[in-house]
């Protein structure tokens, strides 16, 4: 067989040929692949300033516009009669001819802004700022949205009886509130569109039935539809000692998004499934600080510096209740619908069942089905009439005798207590060195992959690997106090569901950069006309410590809030060392 590709970035063309020595069969694919896209900016803006011995005024006004637009074209076909012809319209196989296209939705923004601050005898300070946004994602009615800030500060360390005490290098504090839009990705979604997609109908001409196409509105529209809005107000202090040697900050923040850009579900009457709208009202506070420390002595420079900050996140409204499920959890294995964002509770929260314990006789589960009797369970059954010593014992929430998917709840969720970082650098003389660490603490994990790794139950058939801590404290009739399950390959019982058994402690310490480097003297250089010149050797993601490290990396999580800490499983993160010289002449 005879393979030969060829490419060409510019036309953006492909073409593979596949023929088989010795017979006439030949079959060749050609496809011509382009794409185009345009964007327009324009910015402009204008400053003035003015002072006096008492009095400073800074200005800014000015507008920016943009326009994106674009489009594609895809088409190929197959069996061509040589290798070198490459018109779509030649194929000897006209069926195989495909063509795909068509222009990108146009979107275009156009802004005013303005800032205004005011400074007295260096102390008090007002700023303001306004922006009037213009959006094409929008209906004509909605396509601006105003959003105003304000901030006032005052420099303490400028008033007299501040600098008689002779304490701070710097003290001022802050406070702000302010609003940003946002106009989330291009869409059309709110203005009514008809299609021929998907509204076919049939009839009968009085001898057969003939179908065609009609023409129907295609989605449910939000003809109200407008900006997103995410409003903070912080409150703040910056104070420094000894010179600034020694810096602290510290924040207090409250940040709402209102009027969220989102699907929304409706109810099927209307024909739709959902609608893209403004809804929900979701909150994040907290608190966040810095500390630093930067001193030189003689040949020596130290610099530290720790950052951390908490956050509580809240769903304030958000309608019905909205159920996700990560892709990396697969049917059949009970963990559908493990992330919930409902009023009240942190978005994606997760939702499972609860875990009482371990079934460790016969006895146990007996009991457990005589009271499900007693309170009229028709089955006579507890939990599974399977279920076996070894297995777990779920909790029945809703006291109806039985274990079913009334019983779940919010279990838990994935926003660590305490979040922090801590950056170290020193040089002595022409040596460097530097450190970068980061972790978390109150972390709590989903995981999934701890799931996977204390069952051999698989749900696609088969066993899979498990831990060999699970295999020698697993429950077996030996071992009626183990910490896990029985071990089986069927899981009748549903042990492996989504539960709080599966939430791990996710607290960790990473050591995530240390770097050594050394900068050759001038005196050295100059011989070889070198104006700089450094070598050093850097190790990446160098340790992780954690008691969670046996089930995967404790850095979990997902770009989509709605799996905050869920944990799939994933490949760790590697460690690299890297050696390497800087020179500049």
């Amino acid at each position: 067989m005879n393979s030969a590709y060829y490419t060409k970035g510019y036309n953006g063309y492909t073409a593979y040929n596949d023929r088989t020595f010795g017979t006439q069969d030949r079959k060749d694919s050609f496809s011509l692949n382009q794409s185009q896209s345009t964007s327009l900016g324009l910015e402009a803006f204008l400053n003035y300033d003015w002072s006096n011995e008492h009095h400073r005024v800074s200005a800014m006004a000015g507008f920016s516009t943009s326009d994106t637009n674009g489009a594609w074209l895809n088409s190929s076909a197959n069996d061509f009669p040589a290798d070198n012809i490459r018109k779509i319209s030649l194929t000897n196989d006209p069926s195989s001819k495909q063509t795909d296209g068509g222009l990108d939705l146009k979107t275009r923004f156009l802004s005013y802004f303005g800032r205004l601050t005011y400074t007295l005898n260096d102390r008090y300070i007002v700023t303001a700022t306004v922006r009037r946004d213009g959006s094409s994602n929008f209906g004509a009615g909605n396509r601006y949205g105003t959003f105003p800030s304000a901030s006032v500060a005052w420099r303490l360390s400028e008033e007299k009886f501040i600098k008689d005490l002779e304490l701070f290098s710097n003290l001022k504090l802050r406070a702000g509130w302010g609003q940003t839009g946002n106009a989330g990705n291009g869409t059309n979604l709110s203005i009514a569109q008809l299609s021929s997609a998907n509204a076919m109908y049939w009839f009968f001409n009085g001898s057969s039935v003939i179908n065609g196409a009609g023409i129907a509105q295609q989605k449910e529209i939000d003809t109200n539809l407008k900006w997103e809005t995410n409003e903070q107000t912080n409150i703040g202090i910056d104070f420094a000692f000894m010179n600034n040697e020694l810096s602290f900050s510290a924040d207090y923040f409250i940040r709402d998004a209102k009027d969220l850009l989102l699907y929304r579900q409706i109810r099927p009457s209307t024909g739709f499934s959902n609608v893209y709208t403004n809804a929900g009202h979701i909150r994040n506070s907290g608190f966040e600080f810095t500390a630093a420390w930067n001193k030189s002595f003689s040949d020596w420079n130290i610099g530290i510096r720790l950052n951390g900050s908490t956050l509580k996140n809240e769903a304030i409204e958000v309608g019905d209740p909205i159920f996700s499920k990560s892709g990396s959890a697969q049917d059949g294995d009970n963990w559908d619908n493990h992330s919930i964002t409902q009023n009240g509770y942190p978005v994606g929260s997760y939702y499972g069942w609860k875990v009482e314990g371990i079934f460790r006789t016969q006895a146990e589960i007996d009991e457990m089905n005589r009271l499900a009797v007693e309170k009229g369970v028709e089955s006579g059954v507890y939990q599974d009439k399977t279920t076996q010593p070894g297995d777990y014992k779920f909790v029945d929430l809703n006291g109806d005798g039985q274990i079913t998917d009334a019983d779940r709840t919010v279990i838990g969720n994935g926003y660590p207590k305490f979040t922090y970082g801590m950056n170290l650098t020193a040089s002595w003389k022409n040596f460097d060195f530097s450190m970068n660490l980061y972790g978390v603490a109150g972390m709590d994990i989903l995981s999934y992959s701890s799931a996977r790794l204390t069952s051999v139950y698989a749900p696609d058939g088969g066993y899979q690997n498990v831990l060999k801590e699970y295999i020698n404290n697993a429950w077996s009739s030996s071992n009626t106090g183990a910490k896990y399950p029985r071990i089986t390959k069927t899981d009748y019982n549903k042990n492996m569901r989504v539960s709080d058994a599966y939430i791990q402690k996710g607290d960790y310490l990473k050591i995530s950069n240390i770097q050594i480097g050394y900068t050759f003297p001038k005196n050295v250089l100059k011989p070889v006309k070198m104006e700089n010149a450094r070598v050093f050797a850097s190790v990446d993601n160098v340790c992780t410590i954690s008691s969670y490290n046996k089930f995967g990396d404790p850095e979990v999580g997902d770009s989509n809030v709605l799996y905050s800490g869920f944990d799939g499983g994933r490949y760790p993160f590697p460690m690299s060392v890297t050696f390497g010289l800087s020179v500049q002449f």
